[in-house]
């Protein structure tokens, strides 16, 4: 009887040891792993959009602004155009004037090529005023031909200085009499960000919107649509954005890097009716930027510019022409 109890004892034993192994696999595989949340009956994976690093998670995080994650994530990456940067609170910045960033992830952003330029936050390069061409693509940049001009970035072509004025290779606009400006009035559509856009040069009118037909627009975006000619006109029909956090502000410059002369017309937020705006300047920028939640049907437009044709122009009293401005009066 003393060795049945010696063993019934070593059995339990065992079978304590056995119970807590079994008890330990049970638990590490109904463990919710990163990328997931709930219990060990049910684990969810998180939406895209949001994250979480952590197992057994109660919920998941939403991705900081200007970054992304797909479902079942358990981190988030920076957008093209933005690079992490740990300093300033483990957010996405983005890319420098200058530089930009293709692709998805934390990578650096990458400098233009010769004669090319961008805007914060780019996903590519664009062929500077008074070159053509392709930024990232076989001879990239080339100079405007003598007695051709290009007044704006991008890929467009030179045109021919009219009534024989002149202009040296390279040139951003034709060379007038002292005391007179350059007034190219070539019509055109600049775009960048996320939403639909195609640019145009030489067209008079057109269409803008911020997302395809029957879709919504998207979390943590800014786009920008800059419509440079003689007497521009947008329209912008009846919109719907998240009121006071998703925007629509249009305004006017001077100039087509949009950084002197601001005119500005309106910023429209929530719903409403269509409204109709003119730019006494020669360049019209409409700029769409959006939050982290909630998103809406968003807005079409439409645009028009006088058709002019390019001139040289007295300068306005008061003003004088600067040598170094071929551009503009001073």
């Amino acid at each position: 009887s003393a060795i049945l109890a010696m063993s019934s004892t070593k059995a339990s034993a065992w079978l304590l040891v056995l119970a807590g192994l079994l008890a330990s696999a049970a638990a590490s595989s109904s463990e919710c792993p990163p990328g997931t949340h709930g219990n060990f009956s049910s684990c969810v994976p998180c939406e895209a959009g949001t994250y979480t690093d952590t197992a057994n998670a109660t919920g998941c995080t939403a991705c900081p602004p200007h970054a992304f994650s797909e479902e079942g994530s358990a981190s988030c990456e920076c957008a093209p155009g933005f690079i992490f940067n740990a300093g300033a609170g483990g957010s996405c910045v983005p890319c420098e004037a200058g530089t930009y960033k293709d692709v998805n992830g934390s990578g650096a952003c990458t400098p233009c090529p010769s004669n090319a330029e961008s805007q914060n936050g780019s996903t590519s390069c664009v062929c500077a005023a008074g070159f053509t061409g392709d930024a990232g693509v076989g001879e990239g940049c080339v100079a405007c031909e003598a007695d051709t001009f290009k007044t704006l970035s991008g890929s467009d072509a030179c045109v021919v200085c009219p009534g024989g004025m002149k202009a040296n290779a390279g040139s951003s606009a034709c060379q007038c009499a002292p005391g007179h400006m350059f007034e190219p009035n070539v019509p055109s559509l600049r775009c960048s960000g996320p939403c639909p856009c195609t640019p145009s040069v030489g067209v008079h009118a057109g269409s803008i919107r911020s997302n395809a037909p029957g879709s919504v627009y998207r979390n943590n975006q800014r786009c920008e649509w800059i419509i440079s000619g003689a007497d521009v006109f947008v329209t912008i029909a009846s919109f719907d954005t998240e009121s006071g956090y998703d925007r629509i502000t249009v305004e006017g410059f001077d100039d087509a890097a949009c950084t002197h002369g601001r005119d500005f017309l309106s910023s429209m937020s929530g719903t409403g009716p269509a409204a109709t705006f003119h730019s006494n300047s020669s360049h019209l920028r409409i700029t769409f930027t959006t939050d982290g939640s909630v998103v809406r049907s968003g807005f079409t437009a439409t645009w028009h510019t006088t058709i002019k044709p390019a001139e040289c122009s007295p300068c306005e009293a008061g003003t004088y022409m600067d040598p170094a401005n071929a551009t503009g009066c001073t």
